[in-house]
């Protein structure tokens, strides 16, 4: 069953590019001309209209204080007890963007004021090069706009809401509180309106904060890219030049608060123990004054003095540090409000406690800073301040720590000091006071000496404060704007011109269930393409004539001579025409066709057969009225009598449906029918047989027994695509005898150059022919 198999095997077919050039294409060339139109039109004025947008770009390096390599200027003195805290240049990126330091840029550059230049097509930013200023005396209370018109060197007209009043340059003016003047900056007259806008100072800097953006130039660097996006180019390079700027300045400000704040604590415990020693030296003038004691160490008893001065040394640095201790825990205990520096650099020679109170002066650096740009509730502010109360009782745990061991060598000390004052007790009591007193002053003397060094210290620091970053490449103006690029906009507006059309094609085509073109019939069946008819203009039925040569007529002359071929050992040939449902032109064919065979000197005959809805004797102009085919069937008339000549032609002939029969297909399986057929083919050499839609009805299915041709009329942009299921069926099945198909209804745009034939490559075409 060779035949059978090769039916369910689908064939494999090659790519049509030009049926797909034609179907996608060429066939809507007017769609793709009105996208591209539109496309490219709609890039130009979207060009016309957007905003330049230039980008500033400024590069800073990160300093590591941390003094890794010990080149660094701090780091040099970093053995002097001056703390310096480790950057995280995450943590200078987020205070780069935080608002407090947008705030000040945008007090340094007055950006909270903008000045607009109202054109008639657009409107544009003016900024470096405005024609007039306007001067405020403190922050601005006015919110909104108001427009100004120049009217001379001299005056202006201000328009704000409905209201318009003529002022003169220069004068200060009252509006809604807020004391404005606005000065004149063009030497000539400006002729276009300036549009004023006012606003908030911290909307102003979360604007930008939220449109700058800074990146790491590679991973793990500490080089810093800063970049803005600004419809103003100049703005866009100050704003960012200025934000690093301000942001040094801030460092600087953190760095010196600490050393000023220690430096403080020390001039205040300087001028104390300053009077504490003025006191313990006049008290030891006037104890050797009044008692003429000499000192200690020129009488007798030098070695045991010395002896006992080796350890009130040792005792004396003790207190020291219990001062310096107790100073710090009275400090730490005590200050004025809470949140508050620490003196970094007096403690005693712990590493602990130093690490830990440099710690606690960073985390209220920070806690500062994140009050400034984020409200009370923000979460990291929330976070450092517990990370605060945490390092307060670290550090209050370590000095009590420090304290408790301090005590225990003071106990040791003060043991062996009281066995060398047991062995000196035999010293005159005069000279034991006056030890006594001279003891004290050493320990005052010691005191004094440290914080002098802690002082000189600490002013050195502020001294070689650096800030946090170095400069490699400022922010440069703009030249030319990275948005819009032109480029981009009309490839995408030359994208939009053809993707939008060609999505339409493909969605219309896709959704389309009627046969637009010969590519649809020969996706779908193998059943031949016998011809093709281009759609009648003029209206007539009957198209052919003998003097005809319009390309309609010519088209079916090609037709008749494909059919001639089919069963061409057939001397007279019964031709079958059907179509896929009502309205598809196939009497239309039949009579055309038959008027064409006429035309050619056969004697034809058409005969409607399309008992159901009969239209042949309506379109030869005779009307469906008296005999006909079912008189003849039913015996109410004889063969002679129903067949009927025509006026269009004296060889073409017709039979009538005639009454429209309750049954019939009933009808046409009588035998009736099989006389009347082989009576005409005596008669006549060619003879149609005009049948109803096959894709509706099997009638004409009945009639294979007769028929050696079979036509199937598709109508283009009508006849449904399903219908060549059934027709490549009834191909396949050989339900009908020699089919093919016939193509109604074409029109110039539907045909890109067929070749027609059963086999020996006909065509047809109509450049010379009449219309």
């Amino acid at each position: 069953m060779p035949g059978q198999s090769d039916f369910f095997v689908e064939e494999e077919r090659p790519i049509d590019l030009r049926g797909f050039f034609f179907r996608y294409i060429l066939l809507y060339w007017y769609w793709y001309l009105i996208g591209l139109v539109l496309g490219i039109a709609g890039a130009w004025i979207y060009l016309r209209y957007a905003k330049p947008v230039y980008l500033a770009k400024a590069t800073i390096l990160i300093k590591d204080e941390s003094g890794a390599s010990g080149m660094s200027q701090e780091s040099l003195f970093q053995g002097l007890g001056i703390a310096q805290g480790t950057k995280n240049v995450l943590n200078e990126i987020h205070i780069l963007k935080s608002r407090t330091l947008m705030e000040e840029v945008v007090d340094e550059l007055g950006l909270e004021i903008n000045y607009i230049h109202q054109g008639r097509v657009k409107d544009s930013e003016a900024y470096s090069k405005m024609p007039v200023e306007v001067i405020r005396k403190g922050r601005p209370k006015v919110k909104g706009s108001l427009v100004i018109k120049d009217i001379d060197d001299k005056k202006f007209e201000l328009i704000l809401g409905d209201s318009s009043t003529v002022y003169a340059y220069g004068i200060p003016l009252i509006i809604e509180k807020d004391t404005l003047i606005f000065k004149r900056i063009a030497e000539q007259k400006f002729n276009v309106p300036i549009k004023i806008n006012f606003r908030k100072r911290e909307d102003v800097a979360a604007s930008y904060s939220g449109l700058i953006k800074i990146s790491e130039a590679q991973e793990w660097s500490s080089v810093l890219s800063i970049t803005l996006k600004d419809a103003v180019p100049e703005r866009a390079k100050d704003v960012v030049n200025t934000l690093v700027k301000v942001y040094n300045e801030a460092a600087l400000e953190d760095k010196n608060e600490v050393a000023a704040n220690t430096l403080k604590f020390i001039e205040d415990r300087l001028l104390l123990i300053r009077d504490e020693l003025e006191i313990v030296e006049r008290n030891v003038e006037d104890y050797r004054r009044d008692n003429n004691v000499i000192t200690p160490e020129m009488g007798e008893v030098v070695d045991y003095i010395e002896d006992l001065n080796d350890q009130e040394g040792k005792l004396s640095q003790i207190e020291v540090e219990e001062n310096i201790l107790n100073y710090i825990e009275d400090y730490f205990s005590s200050n004025i409000g809470k949140y508050k520096l620490l003196p970094a650099n007096l403690t005693v020679d712990d590493p602990t406690v130093s690490a830990h109170i440099s710690e606690f002066n960073q985390a209220i650096l920070k806690r500062s800073r994140l009050l400034r740009s984020a409200g009370g509730e923000n979460p990291e502010l929330l976070e450092i301040e517990r990370e605060i109360a945490s390092l307060e009782g670290i550090i209050s745990e370590a000095l009590a720590r420090l304290k408790e061991g301090i005590s225990k060598s003071r106990i040791s000390i003060e043991s062996k000091i009281n066995t060398n004052r047991k062995r000196l007790s035999t010293i005159p009591r005069k000279q034991r006071e006056l030890l006594e007193i001279t003891r004290q002053q050493r320990i005052k003397e010691n005191l004094y000496v440290y914080l002098l060094e802690k002082r000189e210290e600490t002013a050195l620091s502020l001294a070689i404060a650096t800030v946090n970053s170095r400069l490699i490449d400022a922010a440069r103006l703009p030249t030319s704007p990275i948005e819009p690029r032109n480029s981009l906009i009309y490839a995408a507006g030359f994208l939009f011109g053809i993707g939008l059309p060609a999505l339409l094609v493909f969605l219309r085509v896709l959704l389309n269930d009627k046969i637009e073109m010969e590519e649809d019939i020969k996706g779908e069946t193998s059943t031949p393409i016998l011809g093709g008819i281009s759609h009648s203009k003029s209206g007539k039925s009957i198209v052919v004539d003998s003097s005809s040569r319009s390309a309609i007529a010519e088209m079916f002359r090609l037709l008749r001579t494909n059919l001639h071929f089919l069963a061409a050992d057939k001397e007279k040939k019964c031709i079958l025409v059907t179509s896929g449902s009502g309205g598809d032109g196939k009497t239309f064919v039949t009579l055309n066709t038959a008027m064409s065979m006429a035309i050619s000197g056969k004697k034809t005959i058409a005969i409607g057969m399309d008992l159901r809805k009969p239209k042949l004797a309506t379109y030869i102009g005779k009307g469906n009225h008296g005999k006909g085919l079912t008189s003849f069937l039913v015996g109410a008339a004889t063969k002679e009598e129903i067949v009927m000549p025509t006026d269009l032609h004296e060889n073409l002939y017709y039979i009538s449906a005639g009454p429209i029969p309750p049954n019939p297909a009933e009808l046409l399986m009588q035998d009736r029918l099989d006389d009347l057929i082989a009576y005409l083919k005596t008669e006549f050499d060619i003879i149609f047989l005009d049948t109803p839609p096959v894709g509706l009805v099997t009638d004409a299915l009945l009639l294979n027994r007769f028929v050696d041709i079979s036509l199937f009329v598709v109508r283009i942009g009508q006849t449904k695509k399903g219908l060549l299921k059934v027709i490549e069926d009834i191909y396949q099945q050989k339900k009908l005898t020699n089919p093919g198909i016939v193509m109604n209804g074409m029109n110039k745009k539907g045909r890109y150059g067929y070749g027609y034939g059963y086999g020996y490559g006909y065509g047809y075409g109509y450049g010379y022919y009449e219309d």
